[in-house]
């Protein structure tokens, strides 16, 4: 199929090491795709959760290697943007524990006005 026919595909809300490594080495043997991943995700880790369900969201927040898998995948080139991803949810679906949060919700995910600023 000549290339020009294969379209570009798009992967979103990246958060796990595996993931990048994934894009890097597709990217790596030519295949066109992009990604894209949270500010949140690069700013926090699940050790940012908080008992009041701050910061739960989905998907959620995972450890700081991925983290910094991600920070390296903005560095080199193989995530190609950073999208807010932001999802309003009523104040009362994100009230209480967070184990008892609403776990198809967003406790907390920045919305663009904060984007910039945290990172």
């Amino acid at each position: 199929m000549p290339k020009r026919l294969v379209p570009v595909i798009t992967f979103v809300t990246f958060q796990q090491k595996e993931t990048v490594d994934i894009i890097r080495r597709a990217k790596a043997k030519g295949i066109d795709v992009t990604c894209e991943t949270g500010p949140h995700y690069l700013v926090l880790s699940d050790a940012d959760l908080q008992e009041d369900g701050r910061f739960k969201m989905n998907p959620p927040l995972r450890d700081a290697k991925d983290r910094d898998a991600l920070i390296a995948g903005i560095q080199d080139g193989t995530i190609d943007m950073i999208a807010t991803d932001h999802a309003p949810t009523v104040q009362k679906k994100r009230q209480g524990a967070w184990k008892k949060a609403l776990s198809a919700s967003s406790a907390w995910k920045p919305a663009s006005q904060s984007s910039t600023p945290i990172l």
